[in-house]
């Protein structure tokens, strides 16, 4: 008899249900962003709080309203109800590609802008090197085959507009560099 008192004392007892069984068990993480975006979508949840207070509250596993939260009894039919979902979803919807969109579009723009100014550096480098080869030349030769001269800019014309430069704006920068 008494071996079996000593049995019953030592049977397991699961653990209660009102306490929580390790206090220090894994916590759950929720992102502030996740919750400024449920809040947008359903202010009511705030129920005057912070969005901090909101995640804290979460993160402890509390619900999200302590009182259900009820729409306003309004005489409208189904279809009209439907009709503001469809709506509102859309909203939702169009709303996040407005915002990625838009962040798209400005990423663009600055490495459009970082390019265009890349390609007026480089630009104006070639600039100098072709006027800086010309002047290396001898003049006693330019100005003996101007022709020669003038026929190798025209094939290349196309890049010479491009640089912003032509015959008359080459021979005008040697003869000031000399």
């Amino acid at each position: 008899m008494m071996r079996e008192q000593a049995m019953s004392k030592q049977r397991w007892q699961p653990p209660s249900m009102n306490k929580p069984a390790d206090e220090n068990a894994a916590k759950v993480k929720v992102d502030e962003q996740v919750v400024r975006k449920i809040l947008k979508v359903n202010p009511a949840l705030r129920a005057g709080r912070t969005t901090a207070q909101v995640k804290k509250s979460l993160e402890r596993g509390e619900p999200l309203a302590q009182q259900p939260v009820l729409a306003p009894t309004r005489a409208s039919s189904p279809a009209g109800d439907t009709a503001t979902q469809l709506r509102d979803t859309i909203r939702f919807f169009l709303s996040g590609k407005s915002e990625a969109f838009t962040a798209k579009s400005q990423d663009i723009e600055a490495r459009k802008k970082a390019l265009d100014a890349e390609l007026t550096a480089t630009r104006a480098t070639l600039r100098e090197q072709v006027v800086g080869f010309v002047k290396l030349l001898d003049p006693g030769a330019l100005d003996a085959n101007e022709a020669a001269m003038a026929a190798a800019f025209a094939e290349q014309s196309a890049l010479l507009r491009e640089l912003g430069l032509d015959a008359k704006i080459i021979a005008e920068a040697v003869r000031k560099g000399r």
